[in-house]
């Protein structure tokens, strides 16, 4: 049985800090003077397409407007990449990433709350866009929650639920939720912004510090 690997991309793939939240408040004060505009987004896990949305119902900016927005969030993102000195890929990543990529038995993409140009820019600053060129991904081009978009991009995939066979790497809680909705087997990463205990309360299926020591991952997957 043919396996997939979904992986999230901002805390799992590679850490760029907080240049896209850096990004998102110059697009709004470059174009319309909203001072730390991600601040009013909202609480909890969401789409970038609703958290662009919700600072703009926010601060009463029209919806025709969204296009806009976010092209120039996205040549802002780059450029603040570009002179990022410090983003990097996380450990074990590269090496996982290959050997997943080269066995025909896996079939790997994104679930990622990224809007998908956002998403590629990220992974380009870094190297690692030519994993996931060209290949059918969940985006936050969407303001559905991340598990539908998940359910629907597994569907497209022609792969079905509940086999465990159908993996989801990240390092949030929105990961751990989608998993369980859907019936996937949850792997969790205390690489990002939420540390390992909150992770760990949510019962993933396994938990990891880091993916320095790819030979317990490898083990899981099967490679």
């Amino acid at each position: 049985m043919r396996k997939l690997i979904l992986w999230d991309i901002d805390g799992t793939l590679l850490n760029c800090g907080s240049d896209g939240t850096e990004a998102l408040n110059k697009t709004f004060k470059d174009m319309y003077g909203v001072e730390d505009a991600f601040l009013s987004a909202g609480i909890g896990s969401k789409m970038d397409y609703d958290i662009i949305r919700n600072i703009m119902e926010s601060n009463d900016i029209y919806e025709k407007n969204f296009d806009d927005i976010k092209k120039c969030y996205c040549e802002n993102l780059e450029f603040i990449l570009k002179e990022d000195h410090n983003k990097t890929v996380l450990p074990g990543i590269e090496r996982l990433l290959e050997e997943i990529e080269s066995s025909p038995k896996f079939y790997q993409t994104l679930i990622t709350s990224n809007l998908k140009e956002g998403a590629m820019i990220k992974l380009r600053s870094v190297g690692l866009d030519r994993y996931f060129k060209n290949k059918a991904g969940g985006f936050g081009d969407t303001s559905e929650e991340k598990w539908h978009v998940c359910e629907s991009l597994i569907r497209s995939l022609g792969f079905s639920r509940g086999g465990n066979n159908i993996f989801l790497i990240g390092d949030g809680i929105y990961d751990i939720e989608t998993s369980k909705r859907l019936g996937l087997v949850s792997i969790a990463v205390a690489t990002g912004w939420v540390d390992k205990e909150k992770l760990s309360e949510l019962n993933p299926d396994y938990m990891f510090d880091n993916f320095s020591k790819t030979e317990e991952l490898e083990k899981i997957l099967g490679l």
